[in-house]
This record gives structure tokens, C-alpha cells and sequence, in this order.
């Protein structure tokens, strides 16, 4: 009955050790394989461009296309609204910026966070988007967004904000974007960004 118990334990301590997990170093190691990326923050494996990932629960942690106006094209202004994003919505700083393919952007974090985001398909000058830039690097998207119909506006959307200090950078931020002053306002709360010279 002995010799049976100890065979029994010797069996499954080799099934144990055959199918033990891979510590993290051998995980990180198999991941960086060119197709995923290791997220250090949650020590996960993920797809290098989440946004294509059948996951859903995948897709929602990493992807950030569906939640935020899409990039510019423009280098300088889409890494400066990552790095504005980053800061202000995810308290962080940028440590790499990585060009998946022609329309993905891959983006590490000091945190060791990893999020993808998408370029637009429209021009650098369209007017709705370089507004919603200005909302979402302040963390406003459309879910906090109200659209303005007045007869003085053509096209306008504006959001409850802290203070008029946070509109004004907003206002800056859409101004870096279109390069030029943005037509925007405080008023009674709000911060109002107004489209004028639309072509759409």
C-alpha cells in the first residue's frame, strides 16, 4: 500500500512539474516574438495592435481607438496629443512611440502600461476633429460632450468644466492643432468650441 501511495506522488509530482506555468522572465521572453508586446503594469501578453484582438476584454484595456478622436498625421502634433493624453488622462508620461503599420500607433508607458491609438481618416484640418482633440486630451469625450445649436455657431460642442483654466488649454490645445486661435469661450461653466470655417 506504501509503495503504491509514493508511486502515485512521484506520478503526479512529474505531472506537476511537466505542466508548471513558465515563470514571468520565460513569459516575457516567448512574447517578445514581434506579434505581442509584454504590458509590465499587468504582466500580461498582449497582441502588439489590440484594436484587432477578437478579445473583447483585450480590446477594451489596450485599445483606446474607439474611446478618443482619432490621431493627426502630422508627427509633431500626433505625439504631442499622445504625450497630452497620457499626462492628463492617465497620469503618466510616454516612454515609447511605436508606428504598428499605417493606421495604428502603439504607445508604452512609464508606468509600464500599453494602449494603442488609431490616425484619422480624415485631413489634419478638419475642424470637428481638431475640436474633439482639444476635449480629449483633457479627458472629455463624447459621453461628456454637448452640442451647441445656436443660431451664431455653425458647429459647436462644449463640455462642464473644473475651471477657466482648463477651457483656455483646451482652447490652446484645439489652436496647436489647427494652427491657429481656435474660436472658443467660457461661459457659465462651460467650455464652448465653435466650428466656423467647416467644409463638411
Amino acid at each position: 500500500m506504501k509503495k503504491t501511495l509514493l508511486s502515485v506522488i512521484a506520478g503526479l509530482a512529474v505531472i506537476g512539474s511537466a505542466t508548471a506555468v513558465p515563470s514571468m522572465d520565460v513569459q516575457q521572453k516567448n512574447c517578445e516574438n514581434g506579434q505581442h508586446v509584454w504590458v509590465e503594469k499587468t504582466k500580461t501578453c498582449v497582441p502588439i495592435n489590440p484594436c484587432l484582438s477578437d478579445d473583447a476584454e483585450i480590446k477594451r484595456a489596450y485599445c483606446l481607438a474607439g474611446g478618443i478622436v482619432a490621431l493627426p498625421h502630422d508627427k509633431g502634433k500626433r505625439d504631442l496629443m499622445i504625450n497630452t493624453y497620457v499626462s492628463n488622462v492617465q497620469y503618466t508620461g510616454v516612454s515609447a512611440i511605436t508606428e504598428i503599420d499605417s493606421e495604428y500607433v502603439g504607445v508604452k508607458t512609464l508606468d509600464g502600461n500599453y494602449c494603442v491609438f488609431k490616425l484619422s481618416k480624415y485631413a489634419d484640418d478638419h475642424c470637428l476633429s481638431q475640436m474633439m482633440r482639444g476635449f480629449n486630451v483633457y479627458g472629455y469625450g463624447w459621453d461628456k460632450l454637448e452640442f451647441e445649436d445656436r443660431a451664431d455657431m455653425n458647429i459647436s460642442y462644449s463640455a462642464n468644466v473644473n475651471s477657466e483654466t482648463e477651457c483656455n488649454n483646451i482652447i490652446n490645445f484645439a489652436s496647436a492643432m489647427a494652427d491657429k486661435d481656435f474660436d472658443g469661450k467660457y461661459e457659465s461653466g462651460k467650455c464652448i468650441l465653435v466650428c466656423k470655417d467647416i467644409t463638411f
